[in-house]
């Protein structure tokens, strides 16, 4: 999957859990998180998350939160529960 953001007017936070086990790093399909460059556009890898049984993960969606997943290889399922939250903003 390509660097990008789930950014939507509707969703604020996103989590995840993952519940894969037998994970190894022949397996990939590790989330990659991104910096991305505002002036020359380029990405740089800030953190990458191993898809390892019983891990849990959050992150802010924004413009900014680039994001991909490496592909799958090895005949391993990646198995996750995503939950993706709308905060409440006091409107006064």
């Amino acid at each position: 999957m390509l660097p990008h953001t789930d950014f939507n007017q509707n969703r604020d936070f996103t989590v995840i859990f993952y519940i894969s086990r037998d994970w190894t790093y022949l397996s990939e399909g590790e989330l990659v998180i991104y910096e991305k460059n505002l002036i020359s556009g380029d990405f740089k890898i800030y953190d990458i998350i191993n898809p390892e049984f019983n891990t849990f993960f959050s992150f802010e969606i924004s413009e900014h939160s680039w994001h991909s997943v490496k592909k799958i290889k090895h005949n391993w399922q990646r198995l996750a529960i995503i939950v993706d939250f709308d905060l409440v903003k006091n409107v006064n």
